[in-house]
Order: structure tokens, then sequence, then C-alpha cells
């Protein structure tokens, strides 16, 4: 069975007991707004109690995961209110709270809540062109979305601060070794390979 939603912000879209939620902003490299933050939590509160659903797909549309918190403007401050970073926090705790397996398809740039959105769900299957990185500090901001717990939970407190003072970027074959990643497919082969990990999850025992 096949279903879709159309939203502006968030393609959703369930294939048998494979739900994907689809961040749909490329042209702002998905970075995340308000109503799309508002679409995820609902999407995946929704997911957790439906039969339906035995697997849950976060990815992004075009060439980024996702940039982060939507800072347009003159001064990314001017964005970064006590709004924003709940609705950012209200998802990755969504995702954390999901009685479903959570896979994140990074298929590009991770940065910021887009990283932390990435760590939190319980699979990161990374393309291989893919990298992530906080990016806070690049821009004068405090970690959200639980990045100051997820990341050194992740690889340790002293890579941790490596990658957040230094705001580096690190690519798909380092994230793996480091532990950030679950898996790391080729470009070319990338969706067949994410694909059949979705399949074989949503056979397993619930």
């Amino acid at each position: 069975m096949t279903e879709d939603s159309s939203l502006a912000h968030l393609i959703v879209h369930r294939e048998g007991s494979i739900l994907s939620l689809r961040l749909n902003q490329p042209d702002s490299f998905n970075a995340l707004t308000e109503p799309m933050l508002v679409s995820l939590v609902e999407q995946l509160r929704l997911a957790s109690t439906s039969s339906d659903v035995r697997v849950v797909l976060i990815t992004g549309e075009g060439l980024a995961f996702s940039a982060g918190a939507d800072l347009s403007g003159d001064n990314p401050q001017d964005k970064y209110d006590a709004k924003s970073v709940d609705a950012a926090n209200l998802v990755i705790q969504a995702v954390l709270d999901c009685d479903k397996p959570v896979v994140c398809g990074l298929n590009g740039v991770a940065a910021g809540v887009g990283f932390s959105l990435a760590l939190a769900c319980d699979l990161v299957a990374a393309k291989e062109s893919a990298a992530l990185t906080f990016g806070f500090g690049a821009i004068g901001l405090m970690p959200d979305g639980g990045a100051s717990l997820l990341v050194p939970t992740s690889i340790g407190r002293a890579q941790a601060m490596r990658m957040a003072l230094l705001s580096e970027v690190v690519g798909a074959k380092e994230a793996l070794a480091m532990g950030l990643v679950s898996m790391v497919f080729g470009d070319e082969e990338y969706a067949a390979k994410l694909d059949a990990l979705l399949q074989r999850l949503s056979r397993l025992a619930p």
C-alpha cells in the first residue's frame, strides 16, 4: 500500500510499513522552518502509535540533509530565540521517543540542528559524499537540539569539543570511523542500499 501527503515543506510517503519523511526546502538546503518542525513532530507521534508503520525514514530533498534551523536574514541571532529552540528540541525528543526504528537517510550535509536530528535517529545511513558539522560556532550560537549531549555521547568529549570549537566539517567515511554514522553507501548505490535497509528493518520483529 502506498500513501502520500502533500505538504509544502515536508513530503510524507508511506509504502507498506515504511514511512518516509523528506525535508522539502531544497533551495535553502532544507533549513528547518517552524512549520516543518511542527509537521515532523506530528508525523513522528502518529508513526509511534500506528500499527501500520514499522520503520520511519527521515531524509532530505536535493543536495543537503539539512543546513539546520532557518536563520535567513542579515542577523542569524534575530531568529535564534526561545521559540525556535523549543521547536527544534521538540523534534529531537519526538525522534528519541518514537517507538519505531527511525533511520536518518543522510543524503548530504547536516549542520546545526540538522546534525542533531541525524544523530537522534537510531541508525544513520550516510551517502559517501555526505558530511556533518556543528556549524553553531561559525555563526556565534550555542548548540541546540541536544547537540551538546548527542555528539559527545556518540564520539566522546574530546572529539566533540574538537568538532564544535573548530567548526570542523567531517566527511561520511571519517564520521563512520568516529562513530557518528552507522554505515556509508556509495553515491551511485545509495538509493538501492538505503531501500534494502528499510525493507530489512520492516520485516524484523516489532
